[in-house]
């Protein structure tokens, strides 16, 4: 996978202030103008610097796009993939820790501008979703995967537990981004509730007691 112009190189505090600035005008540009429309003139203005600066750190619009997923998603993936790494003995526990973190990336301002921009543009553009999948969605759903099989393993959850899909657990974080987006403002939802609610379900259905 192609990494950004600076990926390989130290920055300098100064720098990574730049960059930064840089990725939050990125993702004002997008929530604004969606990724197609939003333009790097717009950005680099936005962000206080000149144009050819952008391209210092980012060789083309799609990198950006890049570098404002790893911003606002990897923090959150780190601490799942982390959590399933094993803190705890308890399976159950490290999912609902992997769950909650989740859940709580997902109901973010910052996140629901990316999931807005992959479900109106990701179609028409199988480039951004790829990378989303590819560094976001599948390392998580295998930090989930690992949790279940574990638990299996060590007697805690059910035989074949290790086979069920990953994607039931992100049902309610991706139900709760969702409504956010759509509903929050007919109807405001109590994420954690709703999140805890379908762990306590799962869990109690996987339970090898």
């Amino acid at each position: 996978m192609e990494q950004d112009s600076t990926a390989s190189k130290a920055l300098s505090r100064s720098q990574v202030r730049r960059q930064q600035d840089i990725i939050n005008a990125a993702l004002a540009a997008f929530d604004q103008h969606g990724f197609e429309r939003a333009r790097i003139d717009d950005i680099a203005k936005q962000a206080g610097v000149a144009k050819g600066t952008v391209y210092l750190y980012f060789k083309n619009k799609e990198q950006l796009f890049h570098g404002v997923v790893r911003h606002v998603i990897e923090p959150a993936l780190e601490q799942v993939k982390h959590v399933a790494a094993g803190e705890t003995d308890c399976a159950s526990e490290r999912l609902r820790q992997q769950v909650n973190a989740f859940g709580q990336l997902l109901s973010g301002h910052d996140f629901q501008v990316i999931l807005r921009l992959l479900i109106s543009e990701g179609p028409n553009n199988p480039a951004i979703r790829s990378f989303y999948y590819h560094s976001i969605v599948a390392p998580g759903m295998r930090a989930f995967q690992q949790c279940l099989k574990e638990g299996e393993e060590k007697g805690e959850f059910k035989s074949g537990t290790g086979e069920l899909c990953p994607q039931l657990l992100a049902g309610a974080p991706i139900v709760s981004a969702v409504w956010q987006i759509l509903f929050a403002d007919f109807s405001p939802l109590d994420i954690h509730t709703l999140i805890n609610q379908q762990l306590s379900v799962f869990l109690e259905g996987v339970s090898a007691t």
